[in-house]
Parts: structure tokens; sequence; C-alpha cells
């Protein structure tokens, strides 16, 4: 029994994780896709590059870790370092861009930047106000759930998941709701079945009253007839 409940409570913490993960990378997707900004957690966040100017190095359709760039981090970054900025190119219409550092303008005042799938550096440079964060590492795991997520099928399996994930959790909570429940419906109904029988009682009980009260009365007039 001991070895259950222990497995139980595992069992639970890991949806109880693993539920809170598909909770939290969905609120940063709708948060962005929105905004149409990155939604940090922290100073880190993930983001999906959809087309292949980084590769090898970052692969079309991949998830990658990126670090928020404040003052600070924007002052420290080099030469070949991977930045994340809003693109001033008129083409681009200000979307977030993911390209490496090729040269740096003044102070780390601008960034000259070129993909490195591309032959030539980007026409427009990124300001260092537009870098909103410094790519740390490629996510393998997240990418492979994400590409299959894209799916028509993976989007029914993330579905079908959740819904698992919330049956597994909340169904012992309900069934012991339900328990409960019929625990005082049965209660209920006992008790209206024993004040049925008080009543019943009572009822024969005064029956029996007036039926001896009646036989005495009975007793007496045959008595006085008698006499």
């Amino acid at each position: 029994m001991k070895n259950k409940s222990i497995i139980k409570k595992i069992t639970n913490v890991v949806i109880y994780v693993i539920t809170g993960i598909i909770a939290i990378c969905s609120a940063v997707i709708i948060y962005s896709n929105i905004k149409g900004s990155i939604g940090f957690i922290g100073n880190y966040t993930f983001m999906w590059v959809k087309t292949e100017s980084m590769e090898p190095s970052i692969p079309r359709r991949s998830y990658i870790l990126v670090k928020k760039a404040d003052k600070r981090a924007i002052e420290k970054i080099k030469v070949d370092d991977i930045i994340v900025f809003r693109s001033d190119d008129p083409t681009l219409g200000g979307a977030l861009n993911t390209h490496r550092v090729a040269s740096i303008i003044g102070k780390n005042e601008e960034f000259v930047t070129r993909g490195d799938n591309n032959m030539r550096v980007d026409e427009v440079t990124a300001k260092a106000e537009n870098v909103v964060g410094i790519y740390k590492r490629n996510l393998t795991l997240l990418t492979v759930f994400g590409r299959v997520l894209s799916t028509s099928v993976g989007k029914m399996i993330a579905v079908t998941m959740i819904l698992v994930l919330m049956m597994a959790i909340y169904l012992p909570d309900l069934k012991a709701a339900k328990a409960a429940i019929d625990d005082e419906i049965k209660k209920k109904k006992q008790e209206q079945i024993d004040a049925l029988v008080k009543e019943e009682i009572k009822r024969l009980q005064a029956e029996n009253k007036n039926t001896e009260k009646t036989s005495d009365k009975e007793n007496n007039h045959v008595q006085e007839n008698e006499t």
C-alpha cells in the first residue's frame, strides 16, 4: 500500500510538472503572437525561428533559448554573437530577426548583422535599442515537439494529451466528490426513512393508546350494565 501511495504521489508530481510546462509554453506563445514581441519568463524565453537564414547553426523551424538583453548585456555584445532584434528593414515590417553580429559600430550603438546562410550582411543595421535578446542555444527536444504540433495530427495529439492529463489530475477528485455526494444522498434518504419509521411508530403507539382507552371504556360500560 505504501509503495502504491508513493508511486501515486510521484505520478501526480510528474503530471503537475508536465501540465505546468505546457501551460507556461502556451502562455509564452500566445503572448508573443498577440503582442508581436517576446514574452520572457524571468530573464529567459524561447523563440521559434521560421527561416533558414541561420542554417546550419540554427535550422529552419527550430526553437532557441534566448536571454533577455538589458543595457549591460548589450554593452557586452561582441562580433560573432547571435542577437535577436526588431529589424528596421521596411521589407520585414518591424519583425523580430535572429542574426549573427558581423561588425560593431561605435560603442555597441549599432550592429551590422548577417545570417550564416546569407551571402551578404543585412542592408539595415540593428540599433542597440532594438536588441531584445541574445541567443544561447538550440532547444532540440522542444523543436521536435514544435514541429510535430505544427501539423494537424500533432495538434490533435496535443489536445488529446492535455485532456488525458486533465483527466488524470482531476478524475480522482471527481470520483471522491461523487462518492461524497452519493454518501450524502444515502444519508439523507436514511434520515428520511428513520423519520418515517419514527412517525409510524408514534402513530401506532397513539392507536394502541386509543384502542386501550376504548377497551377500558367498553369494559367499564359492561360492568355498569351487569350491576
